[in-house]
C-alpha cells in the first residue's frame, strides 16, 4: 500500500496528499520534515509562504472527499549567467 505525506496550509486549510515515492524522486533521499522548510514552499491557493505543515498518513477511507496530488513532470528552468572578462 503506497504511503502518503498530508501537506496541508494553516493559513487557509487547503489539503493535498502527495505519495512519499513521488517527494522522494524530486527532492531524493532527504529527511521528510525538511521538505518544506528547506524548500520555502507556498500555499498554491493562497500563496502564503511559510504556511504548510506535513504529516505522513494515508487518505481517509471514508466518503470524505480528498485530493491525491501526483507528480507529472520536472521541468528544469535553466537561464545565462554571465561573468566579465577584461579584454587586452
Amino acid at each position: 500500500m503506497a504511503r502518503y505525506a498530508l501537506i496541508q496550509c494553516r493559513y487557509c486549510k487547503l489539503r493535498r496528499y502527495v505519495p512519499l515515492e513521488d517527494l522522494r524522486r524530486l527532492f531524493g533521499n532527504i529527511e521528510c520534515d525538511a521538505v518544506i522548510y528547506e524548500r520555502n514552499w507556498r500555499c498554491t491557493k493562497c500563496g502564503t509562504p511559510g504556511c504548510l505543515e506535513m504529516s505522513i498518513e494515508n487518505p481517509p477511507a471514508g466518503k470524505g472527499e480528498f485530493v491525491i496530488r501526483r507528480l507529472h513532470d520536472i521541468k528544469v528552468k535553466s537561464w545565462p549567467v554571465w561573468k566579465d572578462e577584461r579584454g587586452g
